[in-house]
């Protein structure tokens, strides 16, 4: 199965049998996963799924529900995946909508024939009865119950219209807002409009041309990764993120970016609520929970980009009232203190052997990491920009700079090295390393020289012994397979080299701003994931190896390349 893009802009596959075609949607309280006929997953955010996977629909008594003649056309599109097949001379239409911000996903499914037939969708719940709704007059039969399981069946008669037979059935799973009948259909006519205005505004915040779908596509990503619900307003990394409800730094520091100049609102919340997880000395884990408690322990990035994203927010919108709310002003100084402190003789940062807390934490990286090294730099310069200390900031930036140019730098290879410990040097080309060409750490010459190395090893198109697949996000494999654990122990897997869609994305907007070509890494991926199937953005990728989640808020970030002209409010 592969999608297209059609000249609308929407996604269409042409599918055999009843082969699924997985599509996730999320808006501000549900995730949902459909397949074209079967509604996969539903997950109240903060709340685990509560709906039995396997629903789905067919002709009763005509032929068997899994008839492989019958092909189906399926378009996908912000948050809407309609289905059309023909089966036993009756055409079928089916249509899953999301609501824009109510916990409500409605199934339209219609069916046209020149004689009689029945309607039915079979589905199993969770969860009471009170929470899903018929919008007709189908019949809903209770087939069995398993545990806490619940089967049901709606079914419709089709009534005759001059020469044709026509039926239809709307199931709207509203998850106990007992809305009434007349509610809910004013409601499902709402999310119809709702629905195709969405995805025009999608359209709308991309440059015209042949971008414009790729960019919707990206974007979509973000704004159905925002969240609120029972005081938590914040970015989940992505729709397998329904519980517990958290919120990460660095995950949310790429999906906020790219709504920034939407939503500034949506921006400034996450903000508020990763400062609830920021400890007084400036330390804080990966993520936030939905009580404000720290998620995993102390990540070393994690500090950092929160004075990144609080920087591009300020800068971009003015917006430094802020800094006076919730003692953000003094975690940042906390961070920017700790950060400055910690700098060695070298002006760098120490790694502890047994740490992996950044966002590759299945590699032990130790001593000066230079992907750390490029934020504290980032963090110390930017963040501290917006303080009554931003000279003494500076400086530590600028030991920072020193340091990762007199010890990090390897000439021979032309490009800053991944990782320097006291006893081993992993010399491999990190796409992380790439920040120091986004925040001028690196000379200009070097930063050029840098991205020439990238081109030449990290794409495929050019370093193809593995095959043309997308952007490594490291190359060549890790030399020390004792620092491997869980999936990126294997070689092109995970942080071993899988295409991530969001570091492809920064990578080619450090191209862009040097004014190399970018489109590969910014672009390959989503078309290698429309040849495989995928109609979301994905976690990473690799060929050999299943994808990472669906639906995944960071790599919205690839529309942010498209949007600005330089790093200005972001990176410098």
């Amino acid at each position: 199965m592969s999608y297209r893009v059609r000249e609308d802009y929407k996604l269409e596959a042409r599918l055999p049998g009843y082969m699924p075609a997985p599509y996730d949607m999320g808006n501000l309280r549900l995730n949902a996963c459909v397949d074209g006929l079967a509604l996969n997953r539903l997950s109240l955010c903060g709340a685990y799924d509560v709906v039995l996977p396997g629903g789905y629909y067919g002709v009763c008594g005509r032929c068997a529900p899994d008839d492989p003649s019958a092909e189906r056309t399926v378009v996908a599109y912000g948050r809407v995946q309609e289905t059309r097949f023909s089966q036993c001379d009756v055409a079928y239409r089916a249509r899953w909508v999301l609501d824009a911000a109510a916990p409500v996903l409605y199934l339209n499914l219609s069916a046209e024939s020149c004689h009689p037939f029945t309607l039915e969708y079979n589905f199993g719940m969770q969860c009471p009865p009170t929470w899903l709704n018929l919008l007709c007059s189908a019949s809903l039969i209770l087939r069995e119950r398993e545990g806490n399981y619940r089967h049901y069946t709606a079914r419709m008669e089709a009534s005759p219209d001059r020469s044709a037979f026509s039926a239809a059935l709307t199931v709207a799973f509203d998850l106990g807002l007992s809305l009434t009948q007349p509610a809910l259909e004013q409601s499902y006519t709402s999310a119809e409009a709702d629905a195709e205005s969405y995805f025009a505004t999608l359209l709308s915040q991309a440059e015209p041309g042949e971008d414009a779908g790729f960019s919707a596509f990206t974007r979509n990503a973000a704004y159905s990764s925002y969240k609120s619900f029972s005081g938590f307003d914040g970015f989940f990394a992505g729709v397998n993120y329904a519980a517990p409800a958290r919120t990460y730094y660095r995950d949310g520091y790429y999906t906020a970016l790219a709504v920034l100049r939407q939503r500034p609102d949506w921006v400034r919340s996450e903000l508020v609520t990763l400062a609830h997880g920021i400890a007084e000395d400036g330390v804080c884990g990966s993520a936030v929970d939905a009580s404000g408690a720290p998620w995993w322990t102390d990540h070393a990035d994690s500090p950092l980009f929160f004075a990144l994203l609080l920087y591009a927010y300020v800068s971009q919108t003015g917006d430094a009232a802020i800094l006076l709310e919730g003692g953000i002003l003094q975690k940042l100084t906390a961070i920017l203190d700790a950060t400055a402190a910690a700098l060695d003789e070298n002006g760098l940062l120490v790694r502890a052997p047994a740490s992996r807390h950044d966002w590759a934490d299945n590699v032990f990286r130790e001593g000066y990491v230079m992907y750390i090294e490029c934020l504290a730099y980032g963090a110390l310069r930017l963040g501290g920009s917006l303080t009554t200390r931003r000279a003494h900031y500076a400086a530590a930036a600028e030991r920072v700079k020193a340091g990762v140019n007199r010890l990090l730098w390897n000439e021979e290879l032309g490009y800053y090295v991944n990782f320097c410990a006291p006893e081993e040097t992993e010399t491999n080309l990190s796409i992380d390393t790439v920040f120091a060409a986004l925040f001028e750490l690196a000379p200009p010459e070097r930063a050029k020289r840098m991205l020439e190395r990238m081109e030449a090893l990290l794409e495929t198109r050019n370093n193809a012994r593995f095959g043309e697949f997308g952007t490594l996000c490291v190359y060549p494999p890790y030399a020390a397979s004792a620092r491997l654990v869980e999936k990126s122990a294997y070689p092109l897997r995970y942080h071993n080299g899988a295409d991530w869609p969001y570091l492809s994305a920064l990578y080619a907007f450090a191209k862009k701003l040097y004014g190399m070509d970018y489109r590969y890494p910014l672009t390959r991926w989503f078309t290698v994931g429309l040849e495989q199937g995928f109609a979301t953005p994905v976690e990473y990728y690799s060929p050999y190896y299943p994808a990472g989640g669906m639906l995944q808020g960071w790599s919205a970030f690839a529309a942010v390349v498209l949007e600005r002209e330089n790093a200005d409010g972001i990176f410098r």
